[in-house]
């Protein structure tokens, strides 16, 4: 789902007030509803279902009448088996998909509260419908679902799962992370109640380009929802794994690095620590663009003046020398703590990665406790071949970032001066929206879909991002 489609799907005045109205009051239904189809485009209205066979098609005998030449004369069909269930049939040439996934010419699924019916995939053509079944709204509504459709899970964790969501007056689109404030308490190393809320009070202090914006959050006795800035690109991970081990050219590392680097400023300008930086944690505005997005600040701290950060967090292949030293040997730290410079060394570690396709440090089975000393004794090396294209100046930065001793650390505003930095290509944006490097033909076009024509594949790629360990070869020796 591209910006430009919640642009298109932004109402106009005539009908915002009738969308909202529909979306938000269902008095005035026939009491025999038994379900509602949602339209991501305010032209087709919500629809409620009173009828046990519901036709999708361009046929004008249609329940769901589309005209539209991609949409076949009998599209789908969804009927209601009462206390069997409900279930959509795919009759069509093109496809019929149930959250991003094509069900199959003949083949038939059951449907659940929430789940995306596509007829049409292509932008701006796309129709999209959330399905609700009105069995499950006997239960009072929490102050999430008053405001928001919730619909298709994009990704699952250890304690929090992201789901599609649509504001039911603007019908814009957003990312919903819930997360179950229990599960969070038992698996957290934190032993402040105050914890859960620090991702939702460093967000709210936040407004950058290249952070995750936080439009909305609802927090119950047991679920704190935050609604998010969707984004459609998938994770940098996944843009690395797709490079095949080669690394990103140059430039185009160059290009991502210096939006970490101005995100992590803005952050620690205001006291901000992130203590999680890895690629999994950032995510690309879209799938054919370098714009990216840090989130997931369930690990950061604000710190007030002169504060440290004493507690064993983040993720080992980019955890600093400093956090593994301060809390070996014992369950109480030591005296001395670690600072923002954490967030260098994993800058390190990512532009590193970004550079190469390889992880500087990995952990092997044979030896768990390498990882740790290799760390420790900063003790890596650059590998021919993947470093041989490599410039001296791209591997001063990353020598630099990677400092045992966090006083000799690069800073961030040291990096920003360096040399590499300085030669930095220039882009310029173009009048759509679009970037492209100059001198170049070649244009970073807005993506609207992932490799299979699906424009909501990077969305769920990105939420699902999990603590994965990097399936590249490591470089540490």
């Amino acid at each position: 789902m591209s910006s430009q489609m919640l642009d298109d799907n932004n109402p106009t005045q005539d009908n915002h007030d009738q969308e909202s109205h529909i979306s938000s009051h269902h008095d005035d239904e026939p009491s025999d509803t038994w379900g509602r189809l949602i339209s991501l485009r305010p032209h087709y209205s919500v629809r409620p279902l009173t009828e046990d066979r519901i036709e999708f098609g361009r046929k004008a005998s249609c329940t769901i009448h589309l005209k539209h030449a991609a949409v076949s004369g009998l599209h789908c069909t969804l009927i209601n088996k009462g206390s069997a269930g409900v279930f959509l049939t795919d009759h069509s040439t093109n496809g019929t998909f149930v959250n991003n996934v094509n069900i199959g010419k003949g083949k038939s699924r059951q449907m659940h509260h929430g789940d995306e019916i596509t007829i049409i995939k292509i932008q701006p053509e796309r129709i999209t419908y959330t399905l609700q079944l009105v069995d499950r709204e006997k239960k009072p509504l929490n102050e999430l679902e008053k405001r928001y459709h919730v619909g298709e899970t994009l990704g699952t964790g250890a304690f929090a799962v992201v789901r599609h969501c649509v504001d039911t007056h603007t019908l814009k689109e957003y990312a919903v992370k819930v997360i179950d404030k229990k599960k969070y308490m038992q698996l957290s190393s934190s032993k402040r109640d105050t914890s859960l809320m620090d991702e939702v009070r460093a967000l709210q202090e936040c407004n950058h380009p290249n952070i995750i914006k936080l439009h909305d959050y609802v927090n119950t006795d047991r679920y704190l929802y935050l609604v998010l800035e969707l984004v459609t690109g998938g994770d940098l991970f996944d843009r690395i794994v797709a490079q095949d081990g080669k690394g990103f050219p140059e430039e185009d590392a160059k290009y991502m690095f210096s939006q970490l680097l101005d995100a992590m400023k803005y952050l620690h300008q205001r006291n901000i620590v992130h203590r999680d930086l890895k690629p999994e944690n950032i995510l690309m505005a879209r799938k054919d663009s370098l714009d990216l997005r840090v989130t997931d600040f369930g690990l950061s701290r604000v710190l007030g003046e002169g504060s440290f950060c004493k507690t064993l967090c983040g993720t080992p292949q980019y955890l600093a020398p400093e956090v593994l030293t301060e809390n070996e040997g014992g369950s109480q730290p030591k005296t001395r703590s670690y600072d923002k410079a954490v967030d260098l060394w994993s800058a390190g570690i990512i532009l590193y990665i970004l550079l190469s396709g390889l992880a500087p440090f990995s952990p092997t089975h044979d030896d768990p406790g390498r990882l740790n000393r290799c760390i420790k004794a900063g003790r890596y090396s650059f590998p021919s071949p993947h470093w041989d294209r490599v410039s001296s100046h791209a591997k001063d930065v990353v020598r630099s970032l990677l400092q045992v001793d966090p006083t000799k650390r690069m800073t961030i505003e040291q990096a920003e001066r360096h040399s590499w930095m300085m030669k930095q290509t220039k882009r310029k944006a173009t009048d759509n929206g679009e970037w492209e490097r100059n001198g170049s033909a070649t244009k970073r076009r807005t993506g609207v879909a992932n490799a299979n024509g699906n424009g909501n594949g990077g969305a769920q790629q990105a939420a699902a991002a999990a603590a994965q360990v990097m399936p590249v070869g490591a470089a540490s020796v």
